[in-house]
């Protein structure tokens, strides 16, 4: 999005604003229904005398003074005339308002009016700014839990380790995550993540194992949404590589390579209930991964896989992720020659860039990143043949964020 577009848009609609406010919540002194004085209570008058330059609080200062006193006001100095009128009594300031001249009185009128139409403008235009930088941090935080999301894992990509004698494969694969985020510069919101990924892969036979050169492609939508005044959508396509090696010991080493391209909108509600505001923008985004791992062969067909993985994404800011875990689960043979490998998995995900700012339409807005993360995660791999099906779930809860229970499901035809 562009938030100095709006910046720049607001003289258009604050004269608006400010009838509006003055009309139903003041957010100024000006809260007298009549003209002045006699709508006009002391106090008002006080607040309102404080907020004016020096040459307008002289001037309309010694109007509501008594004559003696006028030419000592003259000689007093700006400090001291701001702390005599805060000692005006409530009578001082009554007399001194009913002595005023009929052009004196249209004339304090005026500017009485014109000071609180300003207040209003800045208060709508610091509201404005405030919600534009929240908007924007949300916007972000969201495109960066979309990358994570569409990079996932090897075994999310593939279901399993690639443990037969393939030539290469065709497969797809699709996710629905959600997302709970509530970041410093955000407001809470909620985030639905979506997507769907096709890809083939080529394999090699080596004397130490398989090496596999694959490519895939896939497209992806986000939904955010604060339940309160503000609401945004990503939608997301994406080309990628990949290069696989499962040595015949165990050992793996998974990188991926991914290039893509973004068009975010968000919207807000506007204050003093003026409608809504959205912008949008598009730019370019980039991941790349190295996930390595070990699988170990234990009795009863058991099997144990730490797994760590370093993810860098750039989206207007730069992530840095690292990832350390474990996948646990045992084969089972089933009738017809079948293979069932259910498992059950741990991570923890750590954030390691400081990259807290993203600029927009030349300014910068505080955009810190969702941060590190426990994930916790249960799926299985059924393969029949030359056909595998895969599904895997995830939980994740971190400091600023939290991943409801995702579902990822896959479909993989081996020649």
């Amino acid at each position: 999005m562009k938030p100095t577009s709006i910046l720049a848009r607001l003289p258009r609609y604050l004269g608006a604003c400010a009838l509006a406010a003055l009309a139903v919540a003041p957010l100024a002194p000006a809260q007298a229904q009549t003209p002045l004085p006699a709508g006009l209570g002391a106090a008002e008058v006080r607040q309102y005398l404080s907020g004016l330059p020096s040459n307008a609080l002289r001037q309309q200062a010694s109007w509501l003074a008594p004559a003696l006193l006028r030419p000592y006001l003259s000689g007093l100095t700006d400090a001291q005339l701001r702390q005599y009128v805060q000692a005006l009594t409530p009578g001082q300031i009554t007399q001194g308002l009913a002595a005023l001249t009929p052009a004196q009185r249209a004339r304090l009128q005026r500017e009485f009016e014109r000071q609180a139409r300003r207040q209003v403008q800045q208060a709508v235009r610091a509201e404005v700014a405030a919600r534009s930088a929240r908007a924007v941090a949300m916007g972000q935080s969201a495109s960066m839990l979309l990358l994570d999301a569409e990079m996932g894992t090897l075994a999310q990509r593939q279901g399993d380790l690639r443990r037969g004698h393939d030539e290469g494969a065709f497969w797809a694969r699709g996710s629905a995550n959600r997302f709970k985020v509530d970041t410093p510069d955000t407001p809470a919101f909620d985030l639905r993540v979506e997507y769907l990924t096709l890809g083939a892969d080529h394999g090699w036979r080596l004397d130490t194992g398989r090496l596999y050169l694959g490519a895939y492609a896939g497209v992806s939508r986000a939904r955010m949404d604060d339940n309160d005044i503000m609401h945004g959508r990503i939608e997301s396509r994406f080309l990628g590589t990949y290069l696989t090696y499962v040595d015949n010991g165990g050992f793996y080493v998974d990188a991926v390579s991914k290039l893509g391209r973004i068009d975010e909108s968000v919207s807000f509600d506007l204050p003093l209930g003026l409608g809504d505001y959205d912008d949008d923008i598009s730019h370019t985004t980039y991941t790349g991964s190295v996930e390595a791992g070990y699988h170990f062969k234990l009795p009863q067909r058991w099997f144990v896989e730490p797994q760590a993985q370093v993810i860098y994404s750039r989206s207007s800011q730069t992530s840095v992720q690292g990832r350390a875990g474990v996948r646990a689960g045992r084969d089972f043979t089933l009738a017809g020659g079948a293979t069932l490998r259910p498992y059950v998995s741990a991570s923890y995900l750590h954030e390691f860039s400081h990259d807290d700012s993203v600029d927009f339409g030349g300014k910068s807005y505080d955009a810190e990143l969702p941060g590190s993360r426990w994930q916790l995660g249960a799926g299985a791999a059924l393969d029949v043949g030359a056909h595998r099906a895969y599904a895997d779930l995830r939980y994740g809860h971190g400091a600023n964020i939290s991943q409801d229970l995702s579902l990822n499901i896959g479909y993989a035809y081996r020649f």
